[in-house]
This record gives structure tokens, sequence and C-alpha cells, in this order.
């Protein structure tokens, strides 16, 4: 076989080879015009199924919170005559701002949810209790929240009931 011939047979097969292989280029040319023809409508149908299971999903595992929410102020007595006001006002004043900075321990005491569970015959509280004083002052905030808005207001009361009886037991 002359080299000529060898040559050419070579070429014939390297022509083959390169028939067979597949272009890269081609094919991720071919995925995009195919994706610009039909993809529109895969992502119309994936964002359509996204929204519905979304919102299925939300529906089933929604649960109301109602919250329930009182501000007040704690008022000590002196037990000062009123003659020297400017020295009862401000014994007044430090002692209000000090119990009042002890309300949250009081309301987060097992003694006030046993209070409060007596009070409303119930045997635990669902509702979370939060309390909060008021930077700088003698008010305090008080939030109930529950899932249901009649218990968390019945909560709320019973714990402005228990901290009357708690403060009229420390007195």
């Amino acid at each position: 076989m002359s080299e000529q011939q060898h040559n050419s047979r070579h070429a014939e097969e390297a022509w083959l080879e390169d028939e067979n292989k597949i272009s890269l280029e081609l094919v991720l040319g071919d995925m995009w015009k195919g994706f610009l023809r039909f993809g529109w409508i895969v992502m119309l149908v994936f964002a359509v199924a996204g929204a519905v299971i979304s919102t299925a999903y939300t529906a089933a595992s929604f649960s109301p919170r109602y919250q329930a929410i009182s501000t007040f102020t704690v008022k000590a007595s002196t037990g000062m005559s009123d003659s020297d006001d400017r020295a009862n006002y401000y014994y007044s004043s430090q002692s209000a701002e000090q119990m009042a900075s002890t309300f949250p321990y009081i309301i987060h005491n097992d003694v006030m949810y046993d209070v409060i569970k007596q009070d409303l015959g119930i045997g635990a509280i669902t509702a979370s209790i939060s309390a909060e004083v008021v930077p700088d002052t003698n008010m305090v905030t008080v939030k109930v929240q529950d899932s249901s808005a009649e218990s968390a207001a019945a909560v709320l009361n019973s714990a402005g009931d228990g901290a009357q009886f708690a403060r009229s037991r420390c007195s």
C-alpha cells in the first residue's frame, strides 16, 4: 500500500470519527433554542405549581396568634404625710420604679402561674406571657399571646388580678 493511499485512508477514517463525534456547542445551542421555544411553558407550570403548593401549605399550617396588651403604672405608698411633698414624691417615684422593675419577675413566677390557673379553672396555661418595664418610668407593659383571643384576654385580666393579689400579700 502506497503512502498516498495510506494517508487517504487515514484522512477518511478521521473524517468519519469527526462526523460521529457530538459537538457540545451544537447540543447546547439546540437546548437553548428548545428552551426559548418551550421553556416558558415549563417555567409557567412550575410557578403555578409552586404557588398552589405554597398556598395549600400556608392554609394547612396557619395558626392565628392573638395578643392582649396592658400598660399600667406602679404607685408606691410612702406612708409619709403630705406636708413634705418633695421628699414624698422622690421616695414614691424611686419605690415605684423599683417595684416596676421587679414586676416582670413576679409575672414569670410559678406562684403567679398557679394563681392564674386557679382563677381561670384550667390545668395548664397555653399562652405566652411577657412583661417589661418602660425605661426610666414606673410603667409596666404586660403582653399575652395565645391562639384564642378570649383566652389571651382572660389570662391578661387574671394576671392583673394576680398582680394585685401578690401586691396585697407583699404589703
